[in-house]
């Protein structure tokens, strides 16, 4: 049998942080409810530009309006997203956004709850499908607690992302049992580093497709505070499944930080193929 040329396509995710009204220190002074200065966001739609993925997952996106008005001023700068998407978990500060310039097959929020109705996943968890190569891709997109806390007896809320990794790893294990024949790919900000104890759960059955800066480099995120680095923003590819996407490239973009985010963008290239 003979086979399509490959399809490709490019996926991408990026923190864009606190894209919303919030209070702020900006320009030598104290602002109440203030949006993310303009030169932040010039900085990240220019990451944007140059990742030009066909498919932006972005966290920390306040609302639909927020996502609006990225989409707008990308597109005056050359860059449109023909489809977008918004979704925020109940009583999350902020919500998870897709930017596209294929079209959304379905997108929905997973939000699971506890025996005490209490949610499992702070920022909820979002499962969308496209088409791809003659096959659905569903991607499952995630923004893990941080590790910031007022909790004494939970330092750098382990505990709380160690039940909110265990709940996405068997919510996104139900849902791929159904779909044997779809591409399946998690990515996000996972607030812990890829080869931390605490994903335990996530690495028995999924493996991190390896990004690097142009200098070789992995990390993601930097901590301001300590100038420590961590990778924890990326794509993780499900082991064991006869229906695989070949990971043609893979960066994360830029090679430094400036003040547009305190993460930096991965993007990845896939190929698919359709068999006849």
């Amino acid at each position: 049998a003979l086979a399509e040329p490959a399809a490709s396509l490019v996926l991408a995710t990026y923190n864009v942080r606190n894209y919303l009204e919030q209070n702020r220190w900006h320009e030598n002074r104290f602002r109440m409810a203030y949006p993310k200065p303009e030169a932040e966001k010039q900085r990240v739609r220019s990451l944007i530009r140059e990742a030009d993925a066909d498919i932006l997952f972005l966290q920390e996106l306040g609302s639909m309006q927020h996502l609006e008005e990225l989409r707008s001023d990308l597109q005056l700068e050359g860059l449109h997203y023909a489809h977008s998407h918004f979704a925020k978990a109940e009583g999350a500060r902020s919500g998870l956004a897709i930017l596209a310039k294929v079209p959304i097959v379905q997108t929905i929020l997973l939000d699971p709850r506890g025996a005490n109705e209490d949610r499992l996943i702070k920022r909820g968890l979002q499962e969308s499908t496209f088409q791809f190569s003659g096959k659905q891709l569903r991607v499952f997109h995630v923004h893990l607690k941080s590790r910031y806390t007022v909790d004494a007896q939970d330092p750098e809320a382990a505990g709380f992302r160690a039940r909110e990794i265990e709940a996405m790893e068997a919510l996104v294990a139900q849902s791929v049992k159904q779909y044997a024949d779809d591409y399946v790919l998690l990515l996000g900000d996972f607030n812990t580093p890829f080869d931390d104890p605490l994903l335990e759960p996530l690495q028995l059955s999924w493996q991190p497709i390896q990004a690097v800066d142009k200098s070789g480099k992995q990390w993601t995120y930097k901590y301001q505070k300590t100038q420590q680095v961590d990778r924890i923003d990326g794509f993780w590819i499900l082991q064991k499944r006869d229906v695989q996407l070949t990971v043609v490239e893979a960066n994360v973009v830029p090679e430094n930080l400036q003040s547009g985010s305190d993460h930096r963008l991965v993007a990845i290239r896939f190929e698919g193929r359709k068999d006849n």
